[in-house]
């Protein structure tokens, strides 16, 4: 499985140190380090585990909206902010602390809009945290319309990252950027976008179906 090279910032240092402490452990016979071995090799594993980035299966279907994030859909709803006006649906995606937090683009085009707004950590499975954290806003038009969507920062996530530039042109299911640490992505639909996706639902950057543009648009 691929590491998210956002990742290695932390993995490297992490892997030193363990292999550090190993080697005094083992061939020095400084017993008195089994637990920071033990230690260092459980933070570790949670670093691979947590900047994993496995490849998905980008649906092939045109007009498709594809979440941006993994992990648990916790709002479907129209409570739209104002640098978002003249959407119509909202969907809020809560990543937690084991979901893949790799980001996706949602549907194909070119980046119209890309903002950073400094904010609050506050937890980011709240309502609060969608009107005060810290976030990125991206809008993509193409063909079929405009799709506007929010990395958002949470208590612990505290560094959005976002590879992108005004006026590049994207692909569906394209890597992008991440949210380390826990966090949620927000997703501002238009009205000729038929919701697929429901509160509760368990989704798949890059994979799962959220939402289609009407077939009657151009």
């Amino acid at each position: 499985m691929k590491i998210a090279s956002e990742g290695l910032f932390l993995i490297y240092p992490a892997a030193g140190l363990f292999v550090i402490l190993l080697v005094l452990y083992i061939v020095l016979d400084f017993t008195i380090l089994v637990y920071p071995v033990l230690a260092s090799a459980l933070f570790l594993g949670f670093a691979l585990f947590f900047f994993r980035d496995p490849d998905r299966n980008v649906p092939d279907a045109s007009g498709a909206v594809l979440a941006p994030a993994d992990g648990k859909v916790i709002a479907l709803d129209d409570r739209i902010p104002d640098y978002c006006e003249g959407y119509n649906t909202r969907l809020s995606i809560f990543l937690s602390m084991f979901n893949v937090h790799i980001n996706r683009i949602p549907t194909g085009g070119v980046i119209q809009r890309l903002e950073y707004h400094r904010g609050k950590f506050r937890p980011a499975f709240t309502e609060r945290a969608a009107e005060l954290n810290e976030h990125t806003v991206i809008e993509i038009n193409n063909q079929y319309g405009d799709i506007c969507f929010c990395q958002r920062a949470g208590t612990i996530a505290r560094r959005i990252v976002c590879n992108l530039s005004k006026g590049q042109r994207v692909d569906p299911g394209a890597r992008f950027g991440m949210i380390r640490f826990g966090s949620r992505v927000d997703v501002y639909m238009p009205q000729n976008v038929r919701t697929l996706s429901r509160v509760g639902d368990r989704v798949r950057a890059g994979e799962t179906v959220i939402g289609e543009f009407a077939a009657s648009e151009p």
